[in-house]
This record gives structure tokens, C-alpha cells and sequence, in this order.
């Protein structure tokens, strides 16, 4: 199963998981790739229509799909999107991974929600996941841009007490 792309990435009239001959049933990683693949494309709202086509088929919304999902909304800077998937992800009860994190934590520094995303690495927290330098990174640049210095500044801190990377992006965020 793949995703119908033209020659330059960009997909015509959008995304659509085309079934090879002989092939199996597209399955939550096919989807999951595919819905990628249409995010690199530019064509956020056909990786969602993936999304729910997987859906409608009775395919188990997992981590992959969901992660595809939103990241996919972050990618074309559709931030609402992305934080009530994440929202629908928590709720069905499926576990989010580091990648999860980080593309919601770049959701909620996109819409300025400092709040957010701080409290996104308390659920990472929660949930046992390790945050990594992208999700800190993500968060700091939330505070900065909601000018909460002192929140900025504890973060980058956290970071160095828990040994997570410190990049030039920490820094300058």
C-alpha cells in the first residue's frame, strides 16, 4: 500500500492509499505511513481523511495513527487540530510516545499556550514517557512566547539537572 504522489511530492486532488495487486489489507502502519507521506506533501486534510477512512474501516486508532494525525496538523500549523486529537487520543485511553509528545508540544507553542505545553511534560510525567530535547525545546519557546521568562529559564534548568541535551535551540528559544 502506498500513497499516490505525483513526481514533485505533491499528491493529486490528495492522498489516497492506492492497494497494490495481490497486496494485504492496508493495516495502522500502511495508514500511518501514508498519512505521513501526505504531511510531507502539504496535504494535512487528506492525511486526516486517512485518518478517518482508518477509522471507518475498523482499524484500531493507535499510537501510529494518532501521532501521524497530529503531526500531520502541526506540520500545516493547524494547532486545534492537533490538540483535540491529542484530546481524542487520551481519552480512548492509547498511549502517547515521545514523538506524540513533542509534535503536541509544538502544537501548543505554535498557538502561544505556554500552559499547555508545560503541562505537557507533567503528563509525560504521568505517563512514564521521558521528555527529550525536542518536547523541552518546544515548551521553552512556548514560555518565551507567552513571556514567562522565569518559566523559560526553570525548563532549560529541569533540562540540565535531568541530563536531557541542551542545544543552541534551549538556549535561544
Amino acid at each position: 500500500q502506498v500513497c499516490a504522489c505525483n513526481s514533485s511530492g505533491r499528491t493529486r486532488g490528495g492522498c489516497s492509499l492506492i492497494g497494490l495487486k495481490g497486496g494485504p489489507n492496508p493495516d495502522a502502519a500502511t495508514y500511518g505511513a501514508s498519512m505521513a507521506v501526505c504531511a510531507e506533501a502539504g496535504q494535512w486534510a487528506a492525511a486526516l481523511g486517512l485518518f478517518e477512512e482508518a477509522r471507518l474501516r475498523g482499524i484500531p486508532l493507535n499510537t501510529i495513527l494518532y501521532t501521524a494525525a497530529i503531526g500531520a496538523s502541526v506540520r500545516a500549523e493547524q494547532s486545534g487540530s492537533a490538540l483535540r486529537l491529542f484530546g481524542k487520543m487520551r481519552a480512548a485511553g492509547v498511549a502517547g510516545s515521545v514523538i506524540t509528545y513533542g509534535a503536541v508540544a509544538s502544537a501548543c507553542e505554535r498557538a502561544r499556550d505556554w500552559r499547555a505545553a508545560v503541562d505537557i511534560l507533567v503528563q509525560m510525567r504521568q505517563a512514564t514517557v521521558e521528555p527529550n530535547t525536542v518536547v523541552f525545546n518546544a515548551a521553552i519557546a512556548a514560555c518565551e512566547k507567552g513571556r514567562r521568562w522565569a518559566a523559560a529559564v526553570s525548563l532549560l534548568n529541569e533540562m540540565i539537572i535531568q541530563r536531557v541535551v541542551v542545544d543552541i535551540i534551549s538556549y535561544n528559544a
